[in-house]
């Protein structure tokens, strides 16, 4: 069954507009616009639609092909005073996820990363949206992009939509999940800090799910987990934020390195290394790169890769320095590296994350007092 929506719309033309979501499955839907136009008592027989507006020329970000197209005519009988048509448009749901994901991020390239998608793969879904609505939704500026008038439009509607469609989601994932398994998210790391209480847990039939750092903040608004260990930053106003542990960082080296005899190093003792860093999927980087950019440390080379194993690997085999934090389950002595405390404010800080304002069930509250213990 589809979920219907009415809306009424601004403006002397149309008064409503009735939205119907349709599922094949939770990561394929779209809805339908049923067009009820109830047109305008001044309105007379044969009288045209007005033309879309033509697209400006400051760099929209995904130019309509239809621009100055002109609607069908009305034809409306003698003496009536309204009439109603319905042409149904189909618009898939993903496009206005990734639209709503574009205006929190500002930027294509976050959103895109938010979303793992390629910024192309972005740009062709508000190209495609903007062509079926016949409008530019955003401009392109030395700050960055912005909402064109239209483009606040749809997303003061699609806000709705897409938060009726995730609760929709989540009653029904609710009622699946009923009597299985808790599912947490945990964030890359948290595995090594608190190894043995996580086995206990998956023990007692609770699936952990490892991601990244953004990505497990996204399954606990989505609903796809129970929480997640998440780690900050996180917006407090989405979410019941407790936090567990705050890690400092230290400088992965060998043990023959020049700064390997530094009781502790400071950001100013990079100047002229090779520094690697974790990737752009985990929080902290864009911050540290941020820091280091600011400090001005001369020849200082940033690398970046995906996997913490890959540091303690590129420091033993070319020299170079890294940054990482010190689990209890620390695998540097298996690559001959040494650790030095890292003497700057900067800290990973873990934390639980539940979405704000559901309730715990029973359940969830006996595995919040559970991870609460892991981290004393």
């Amino acid at each position: 069954m589809p979920v219907t929506f009415n809306f009424p719309l601004p403006g002397a033309l149309f008064s409503i507009m009735r939205f119907s979501f349709f599922s094949e499955s939770p990561n394929h839907a779209f809805f339908v616009v049923h067009s009820e136009y109830v047109i305008h008592p001044l309105l007379s027989t044969g009288l045209r639609l007005p033309s879309p507006p033509a697209l400006p020329q400051s760099k929209p970000v995904a130019p309509s092909k239809n621009a100055g197209a002109t609607q069908p005519a009305l034809s409306l009988p003698a003496g009536s005073r309204c009439a109603i048509m319905d042409p149904v448009i189909i618009m898939e749901l993903r496009k206005l996820v990734c639209f709503l994901q574009i205006c929190t991020c500002d930027s294509l390239s976050q959103a895109g990363r938010r979303l793992y998608m390629s910024q192309q793969g972005v740009s062709r879904l508000v190209h495609s949206l903007e062509t079926e609505l016949g409008v530019p939704l955003f401009y392109r500026g030395a700050q960055g992009i912005k909402l064109t008038e239209e483009g606040k439009l749809l997303k003061k509607h699609a806000e709705p939509l897409c938060r009726e469609y995730q609760l929709l989601l989540e009653e029904i994932e609710a009622g699946r999940q009923a009597g299985k398994p808790l599912r947490l998210g945990i964030t890359s790391g948290i595995l090594f800090a608190a190894q043995d209480g996580l086995t206990s847990l998956e023990q007692q039939n609770i699936t952990l799910i490892d991601t990244y750092d953004d990505l497990c903040d996204e399954m606990v608004l989505e609903g796809s987990v129970s929480m997640g260990i998440g780690v900050e930053p996180v917006d407090h106003t989405r979410f019941e934020v407790t936090p567990l542990a705050r890690y400092p960082l230290y400088l992965i080296c060998r043990q023959d390195h020049p700064l390997a005899c530094r009781a502790q190093v400071t950001f100013d003792d990079l100047a002229g290394q090779h520094l690697y860093l974790l990737g752009q999927h985990y929080k902290a980087t864009p911050r540290l790169r941020q820091i280091l950019a600011s400090r001005r440390i001369p020849n200082l080379t940033l690398h970046e890769t995906g996997y913490m194993m890959n540091i303690y690997r590129r420091c033993q085999q070319t020299g170079c320095v890294g940054l990482a934090v010190q689990y209890p389950n620390s695998v540097t002595a298996q690559f001959d590296c040494t650790a030095i405390p890292l003497r700057e404010d900067f800290f990973w800080e873990p934390c639980l994350l539940r979405k704000k304002g559901l309730p715990l069930s029973p359940e969830e509250a006996m595995l919040k007092r559970q991870i609460l213990s892991l981290f004393p």
